[in-house]
């Protein structure tokens, strides 16, 4: 605000209290009121998921938070303090039957919660009562879980552990943080308390920074602080300094920290506002090659690394996942509905969605035609279409054996790291397929895919 004041050319009158309360005010509340207007307009056409998340304020009050995800934004529609109530899945349940009720039911195609049991107790409830809904996990949350098992393994552990003393002691004093500086333009990030995966990200950081920790150890202005100091200090920095210069442990953070970047990626796929939903699918089993091919660690540490990924990847694989894959533009080439699993998803969803035997040949037939790109998607017009929901599906119009798990890994980056550690819990929007489906209507197949590429 201050920025915007000082913008103001000389002169500029700001305007009066009461033109504050009155007009301004009004223009604000009418300029608020549409937006909220093009977002339930966009629920009643192409449909819209309501998602729920437990946080406490600054009171440490519970709340329980509901929000309309569309394609034209986010909603705010309630926060529940849950105060000495029994987050049971009947009360779950209840507070999400009110929201639905609210948002407009023939609007709603998904709900999404975390994956805990009352949560999934509570989808499967709303399943019950409205049958054309979808329960799904929150994915960012269910790939923090993951990433929170690996990292609860005891080999981890060992590589997690000397990170973490050596971020403490290093950012913890003055004296030995300035000395940091003094070499690295960078800095170290401390984990997250509610994010896993930022521990990983801690590892890479460091993995950066390398050359500054083993400078810094060997300055004379540590030597003569260190020196100069307590004999728990000196214990401390005596043990920092071991594993600064420890050339093992390092080759375990680089194998860690290659292994883990395709999941930070994914999840930050999540965490972020780019459609995910036709991605998830196959992204996490791409990530489970990545491991089993990886020559990285020995079969037992690759094994453990596996069945931690088997435990998780099941609940971002559901009908909705698999639909998804199939009508994500991204994936055109690949012969999706080959799969007997996911045709069978697939169709679940379209059975659920369009009832009319009628309609559901309808979008079948132009289902094939997207697909085999023919008749209408033959036209250069709507090729180019195909490219760009390609690109805002955040995938490439690429054949399937060039989008292999080796394209996963990137390149870590501060903008990374501090996206991830600035947030407390990710809320995955997925996508919507709308409930009508009529051709003529709706536009069809395109205003589907349209629906899965623009809410992510």
């Amino acid at each position: 605000m201050i920025d915007q004041i000082t913008k103001m050319p000389p002169g500029y009158k700001p305007p009066t209290y009461n033109r504050i309360r009155d007009e301004l005010l009004d223009q604000e509340k009418a300029r608020v009121a549409a937006d909220l207007k093009s977002c339930i307009d966009s629920s009643a056409k192409a449909g819209s998921d309501i998602t729920s998340d437990g946080w406490s304020d600054a009171r440490s009050r519970p709340l329980l938070n509901f929000l309309l995800l569309t394609t034209k934004g986010a909603q705010f529609i309630k926060a529940v303090d849950t105060t000495g109530q029994s987050k049971t899945d009947d009360y779950i349940a209840d507070m999400l039957f009110e929201a639905i009720e609210e948002a407009g039911p023939e609007n709603v195609v998904q709900v999404i919660t975390d994956s805990a049991a009352n949560c999934k107790a509570a989808g499967k409830l709303v399943e019950q009562q409205y049958p054309h809904i979808f329960w799904a996990p929150c994915a960012a949350h269910s790939l923090d879980l993951l990433l929170e098992a690996i990292g609860k393994l005891s080999w981890v552990k060992n590589i997690v552990k000397p990170g973490k003393t050596v971020l403490k002691f290093v950012m913890n004093h003055q004296k030995s943080h300035a000395i940091f500086k003094q070499y690295s333009k960078l800095e170290l990030l401390r984990p997250g308390e509610t994010r896993f995966a930022t521990v990983f990200i801690m590892l890479d950081r460091m993995r950066e920074v390398r050359t500054a920790l083993e400078q810094s150890v060997i300055d004379p202005d540590w030597k003569d602080w260190v020196d100069g100091n307590t004999s728990e200090v000196k214990r401390k920095a005596e043990r920092v300094h071991d594993i600064i210069h420890r050339q093992s442990w390092w080759r375990l953070v680089e194998e860690i920290t290659d292994l883990m970047r395709p999941f930070v990626k994914l999840l930050r796929r999540c965490d972020g506002d780019t459609p995910v939903m036709g991605q998830l699918y196959w992204r996490c089993s791409q990530l489970y090659e990545f491991v089993d091919s990886s020559s990285l660690f020995t079969p037992a540490k690759r094994q453990a690394i596996l069945a931690a990924i088997k435990h998780r990847r099941g609940i971002m694989h559901t009908d909705m996942h698999r639909a998804g894959y199939v009508l994500d533009p991204a994936f055109l080439s690949h012969d999706t509905l080959a799969d007997e699993t996911v045709a069978n998803s697939f169709y679940n969803v379209v059975e659920k969605l369009i009832p009319e035997a009628e309609t559901r040949g309808t979008f079948t037939n132009e289902l094939e035609k997207y697909r085999q790109q023919q008749g209408i998607f033959a036209r250069s017009i709507a090729q180019d279409a195909i490219k760009l929901l390609q690109l805002m599906c955040g995938g490439t119009p690429m054949a399937p054996q060039r989008l292999s798990c080796r394209s996963l890994p990137s390149k870590s980056s501060a903008e990374v790291s501090q996206q991830v550690l600035a947030k407390g819990t990710g809320v995955l929007m997925t996508s919507s397929i709308p409930r009508d489906v009529t051709i003529s209507r709706q536009g069809g197949l395109m205003t589907w895919c349209t629906s899965l590429a623009t809410c992510g």
